[in-house]
């Protein structure tokens, strides 16, 4: 009998027999002591590298078959993957197309097969009543508002508007033109070959080809010298003057010329071109041709000024 059932007081009357065991797990000691931990086991030895793998770089259908390329180098015939044509179909039977159509004086559709054989489609429209005479256009001008105007065969007219637009603003200069061809020799020039003032204090022009012109009463100026410059004096009390004469040779479309002294009354300043006397301006010892415009004045054109200096 258990002592454990007789210290509970407990009758033994279906109590279960305890096994061995139980009887060990009832027994228990007294706590043992903490465990010693074990050494920790060394990092075993590298294993042997395994094989490089293998890739597929590309893949293409060659003559319909398609090959697989592989990082190896090698490759792979997968065999044909295009289909094969299939076989050529049996003729059908032939078909029947339109050889022509036509409308009739009642506008039926008519329409003609390959074959030969002649449909009648129906009316495809009511007779059109006789349409109206047409109109025409007699003529067309431009008004003076510059706008154009229609004139037609029954007698009514129509405005299309306005045609001609306003004077658009100044192009661009063209280009420079080729020169021209030599043109045919001139006559020789007229040029002054002197002046001089007269007794009646009159200028006189003498030009290269013998003729010569009266220009005028010059007072108060009567001449007393001769040469390239001429000695004059001024009526009354006063100085003398001396008269000079500055020769050019016109570039094309030259009008201002500049003297070699400045004049002492710009309003005895004459020009001539080319032997005629024309107007000009006198700013300081600048002298410009109003006469004439750029486009007139050529190239070698004998241009002579007349004038006066203090002596």
């Amino acid at each position: 009998m258990s002592t454990i059932a007789k210290r509970k007081g407990r009758s033994l009357k279906g109590a279960r027999r305890l096994s061995a065991l139980d009887l060990a797990l009832l027994n228990v000691g007294p706590k043992g002591a903490p465990g010693v931990d074990a050494p920790r086991a060394k990092d075993g030895v590298d294993g042997i590298d395994g094989v490089d793998g293998v890739g597929i770089s590309r893949v293409e259908i060659e003559d319909k078959e398609l090959v697989v390329y592989y990082t190896s180098g090698e490759s792979s015939n997968l065999g044909r993957v295009v289909p094969r044509d299939g076989r050529r179909g049996s003729v059908g039977p032939k078909g029947v197309g339109v050889a022509k159509f036509y409308l009739d004086d009642e506008y039926v559709l008519h329409v003609k097969d390959t074959e030969g054989f002649t449909r009648k489609v129906g009316r495809v429209c009511d007779t059109p009543a006789p349409g109206k005479n047409g109109v025409s256009v007699v003529s067309s001008t431009v008004d003076s508002e510059g706008r154009l105007v229609f004139k037609f065969s029954d007698g009514t007219r129509q405005d299309a508007g306005v045609v001609r637009g306003g004077e658009g603003s100044p192009g661009k200069p063209g280009k420079r033109g080729k020169p021209g061809k030599r043109g045919v020799k001139g006559k020789d020039g007229r040029g002054i070959e002197r002046a001089f003032v007269n007794d009646d204090a009159e200028l006189i022009i003498v030009y290269t080809d013998g003729t010569r012109t009266n220009a005028g009463n010059v007072r108060p100026y009567i001449l007393t010298g001769g040469g390239g410059s001429r000695i004059v004096r001024e009526v009354g009390p006063g100085g003398g003057l001396t008269q000079k004469l500055d020769k050019f040779v016109a570039l094309q479309g030259q009008l201002t010329y500049t003297l070699s002294n400045t004049p002492s009354d710009k309003s005895q300043v004459m020009v001539f071109v080319n032997g005629v006397e024309v107007q000009a301006t006198v700013v300081g010892s600048d002298v410009t041709i109003t006469t004439y415009t750029a486009d007139i004045m050529d190239d070698g054109n004998c241009v002579d000024i007349f004038y006066f200096v203090n002596s």
